[in-house]
């Protein structure tokens, strides 16, 4: 019976830590151009793999090369916030 409260205690506490660095996270925010494509990227604990655009039925080549762009910005950000100490706190362990 107290097994089975601690663990309900661990679990909404690991939750809530999520919650707090997904919020962090989500103050990371670029905005990438590549020929008539924009991307606007934030920070997240999980990541969403999308392939391609397609737009009027034909894909937008241009597409591809924004998203790594936007990804490789977020990236940095996220290791330029974690040296800095800004994820400090948030007592993810």
């Amino acid at each position: 019976m107290f097994g089975k409260i601690k663990q309900t205690g661990q679990a909404l506490s690991a939750q809530r830590k999520i919650s707090a660095l997904n919020k962090k996270l989500g103050e990371i925010k670029v905005e990438i151009t590549e020929g008539n494509v924009t991307i606007v990227a934030k920070g997240a604990i999980a990541t969403y793999e999308i392939e391609s655009i397609k737009v009027d039925g034909e894909e937008v080549p241009a597409f591809k090369k924004a998203k790594k762009k936007a990804l490789k910005e977020i990236q940095k950000k996220l290791v330029k916030m974690s040296k800095s100490g800004a994820l400090e706190g948030l007592d993810l362990m």
